[in-house]
């Protein structure tokens, strides 16, 4: 559930009893209470929806990231508290998230000394992905403040801007876009090597222990560990199997015969993860198919239609319109 959890005490706060709005979405009041419970994506979406739709709030979701923080992130938000700097604390999270999260996956790449900790869904139907964005986001920004003190340069969304762009400005107190081609938060150089204000050596070595104890039996196949770490390089122009291997651990042949015995290929696992990105980017924002093809590393347009349509049956434009 994580930062979800959250989600009853922003409606109260809004003026929304939260019983009904769970019961129309199909969940049970209990979920909600403890942040290590699970949920699907798609009914995670399904409550979002229904909560915006009953609150008349489009940023449900933003609100309900904002009341987290590493609270919300159990053992490893403990973990994070402990980290020598926050970028060390972000990859406690980016590393950790394999173990208990499936169909999302949180990165962070740095170009030219500036971070880009971004947050991908991967699962589908895309129901109510916005308002999912916008929960990645808020906690993010909680967890920033948390940590160090700090707050990011920028907030990018992956979702088409809303009506009334003031509540996001407002509550993040950071410039915001959206249409951009990832979610992510941009955190300047000296906020990435900042002093964590908790940390602790000692705890951590603890921490980390249990960490690994508590989710041994978690790790997912290669293939999927590939296909969560493509979901940081395609939007960046960085995918390759040297990259996804190197972030495994593997060396490159180590990976291909690891995929190869698990009955596919880094050609397969790439054009999956092209795949679910140009999902995101379609159903969630206005970017143009010509955008979407350059974002995600594509020769031309046409390789992109052809690459599509090979796994949705029908060409981006369809599929977009298709899904309103």
């Amino acid at each position: 559930m994580g930062v979800a959890a959250e989600l009853p005490a922003t409606l109260l706060a809004l003026g929304v009893d939260p019983k009904p709005v769970l019961a129309a979405a199909g969940v049970q009041p209990d979920l909600l209470r403890d942040p290590e419970n699970r949920i699907s994506f798609p009914v995670l979406g399904a409550l979002l929806e229904t909560a915006v739709a009953a609150s008349n709030c489009p940023h449900v979701g933003l609100l309900t990231g904002l009341r987290g923080g590493l609270h919300s992130l159990g053992l490893v938000g403990r973990l994070m508290g402990t980290a020598p700097t926050v970028r060390e604390a972000i990859l406690d999270l980016c590393v950790n998230q394999v173990r208990y999260i499936d169909g999302a996956v949180t990165y962070l790449t740095v170009q030219g000394g500036v971070g880009l900790w971004g947050y991908a869904v991967q699962a589908q139907p895309l129901r109510g992905l916005a308002a999912i964005q916008d929960a990645a986001m808020g906690i993010g920004i909680r967890m920033i403040a948390q940590l160090c003190g700090r707050q990011g340069e920028e907030a990018r969304f992956g979702h088409s801007p809303p009506a009334d762009l003031a509540p996001h400005r407002l509550s993040l107190g950071i410039p915001v876009s959206f249409d951009a081609e990832q979610t992510c938060l941009v955190l300047a150089p000296e906020v990435l090597a900042a002093p964590v204000r908790t940390a602790d050596a000692a705890l951590r070595r603890i921490l980390q222990r249990q960490v690994t104890e508590y989710w041994a039996r978690s790790q997912p196949a290669v293939a999927e560990q590939a296909r969560r770490a493509l979901a940081a390089q395609v939007t960046a122009g960085e995918a390759s199997l040297a990259l996804v291997a190197r972030a495994l651990g593997l060396g490159p042949r180590t990976l291909n015969r690891r995929l190869e015995a698990e009955g596919t290929s880094f050609r397969t696992v790439l054009e999956q993860a092209r795949h679910d990105a140009a999902c995101q980017l379609l159903a969630a924002t206005r970017m143009p198919a010509t955008k979407i093809s350059a974002a995600l590393g594509y020769a031309s347009p046409a390789g992109f239609v052809r690459a599509f349509r090979r796994t949705a049956h029908q060409p981006p434009g369809e599929w977009r319109k298709a899904r309103g």
